[in-house]
């Protein structure tokens, strides 16, 4: 977290704002994730992608949860998915 200074209160005091505020969350459903090296590969190669902050990924329910901030984007993500041979399902 990080404080900044608000223009309309006194310098000396700050308003808390969380960095979570301008973090994005999705749920791709992904068919053939089928193992753990299945798990570690998109954990690994999307978790290298900058602004990703956290990457699960799950076998048994074939779904990959990834929070990110800019500069990932969306449009990002699902390249990078499909390079590695993990397309999303639409």
């Amino acid at each position: 977290m990080r404080y900044q200074a608000r223009k309309s209160i006194p310098f000396h005091q700050f308003k808390l704002v969380s960095e979570e505020e301008n973090m994005n969350t999705v749920t791709y459903t992904i068919p053939n994730i089928n193992c753990g090296h299945c798990v570690h590969t998109i954990k690994t190669e999307v978790g290298d992608l900058e602004g990703v902050k956290s990457v699960e990924a799950n076998a048994e329910t074939r779904k990959a949860t990834i929070t990110f901030d800019a500069p990932a984007t969306e449009e990002k993500i699902v390249e990078l998915l499909k390079e590695i041979n993990y397309p999303p399902q639409n």
